[in-house]
């Protein structure tokens, strides 16, 4: 018998009135393989009962060099192939394999941000963007960027004034900032320490920026399930939903307090009414594996 559990956190701010909606958060998707259209098949099968408005897509959308054009056929491939019974948008994230062998060709961001132009179900307008849905203000960050410290001081004025309101507050990124599989936390990012590549940018900017002011944090990167709790710093919980074409089996016990985590393919509901949100850990057969409950 599977058992379905449930946590409840309570998250601060204040109430905002509005319809009930639910929408998937997916990541490390592009590689045109069976798993990926398992995946998809599953969100398809769940959608189908929950009405999603839309997906999140949480980076490394084309693996594993990104794309080298606005007609590059990987987005047929990758993209509208794996999710064509998908009727809704998907808002994008750019990950690190977006960006090229060595994750800093910034010119293949672009093309998949001119792609929306040709593709209205790929909505990417910028690297990094906000957009606000019935009770929910969505910040998309570009966590690529933070990691090698580009565009840090524009993404701090962008994303500064736009915590400021009582709607809920998602942020959406490819790096995760605490995260028990192979690629580890923000600042120690695959065991590495006082380093460019420690992730200590995406750290601070998550702890200064965003830490008291929103209520969930999405990201990608390792290729699991997990939902995790709290830190002392960071007052809410941390998803990482980076199973949407491949698994990574190494998940760590003794590294992060956790609710639930889990080495499967799959990817994450989440349903938000006035006061709650529910994140529902969605596994390839779209069985629930686990709940958690987030009052207001």
């Amino acid at each position: 018998m599977r058992l379905l559990f449930a946590f409840v956190i309570t998250a601060f701010g204040l109430a905002s009135h509005a319809q009930d909606f639910t929408f998937v958060a997916l990541g490390d998707t592009g590689m045109a393989n069976e798993d990926q259209y398992r995946v998809s098949k599953a969100i398809e099968n769940t959608c189908y009962n929950e009405k999603c408005q839309f997906a999140v897509m949480l980076g490394d959308n084309f693996y594993h060099e990104g794309v080298t054009s606005i007609d590059d056929p990987q987005f047929k491939s990758k993209f509208e192939d794996p999710y064509a019974n998908l009727n809704f948008p998907f808002y994008i994230a750019l990950g690190n394999h977006d960006y090229g062998k060595y994750a800093n060709d910034w010119k293949r961001g672009d093309y998949q941000i001119q792609y929306g132009s040709k593709n209205p179900k790929w909505v990417l307008p910028s690297h990094y963007y906000t957009w606000d849905f019935l009770n929910v203000r969505f910040v998309a960050l570009d966590s690529s960027r933070l990691f090698w410290n580009k565009d840090v001081k524009k993404q701090e004025q962008f994303v500064s004034p736009l915590m400021n309101t009582d709607q809920w507050k998602i942020v959406v990124g490819h790096h995760p900032y605490i995260s028990n599989g192979s690629h580890g936390n923000a600042g120690k990012y695959d065991g590495v320490l006082i380093s460019p590549f420690s992730g200590d940018k995406v750290k601070k900017f998550v702890e200064k920026h965003l830490c008291q002011k929103m209520h969930l944090f999405l990201s990608g990167h390792d290729h699991n399930l997990q939902v995790l709790k709290p830190t002392e710093k960071c007052p809410n919980p941390f998803v990482v939903s980076g199973a949407g074409a491949k698994v990574d089996d190494e998940l760590k016990t003794n590294r992060n307090p956790y609710y639930f985590q889990k080495a499967t393919l799959g990817f994450h509901l989440i349903r938000v009414s006035q006061n709650k949100m529910e994140v529902l850990t969605m596994n390839a057969e779209s069985k629930v594996e686990h709940t958690l409950i987030i009052q207001r």
